[in-house]
């Protein structure tokens, strides 16, 4: 699979969790899918040339870029908001290594 086809399961899956932990409106969906998918590349989770992340925590790593990107780049966000954001990301992230990695059927 290419990369560009990776980074839309990767944003699939993040606006799946986004929804589900946060429920956020239609108005202010769009930025916090924007910041986890921004905290899970800053952790690498898939490399300009296609390759996924073999780190065994890059759910982890993703969280807490994702609360120190919402920390920085949104200061208003409450912390219960930019909590929920943050485990949205490290949800959204296991999940598509996880489905990346299956072997094809």
């Amino acid at each position: 699979m290419d990369a560009i086809a990776l980074h839309v399961r990767l944003v699939e899956q993040v606006t799946r969790a986004v929804d589900e932990l946060l429920r956020p409106t239609a108005s202010s969906r769009p930025r916090m899918v924007d910041l986890c998918v921004e905290g899970a590349l800053a952790c690498d989770v898939v490399t300009d040339d296609g390759r996924i992340s073999d780190c065994p925590d890059i759910g982890r790593r993703s969280r807490w870029a994702t609360s120190v990107l919402c920390e920085l780049a949104e200061p208003d966000v409450d912390a219960t908001t930019r909590h929920r954001l943050a485990l949205a990301a490290e949800v959204g992230v296991v999940r598509f290594c996880a489905a990346a990695r299956r072997p094809a059927a």
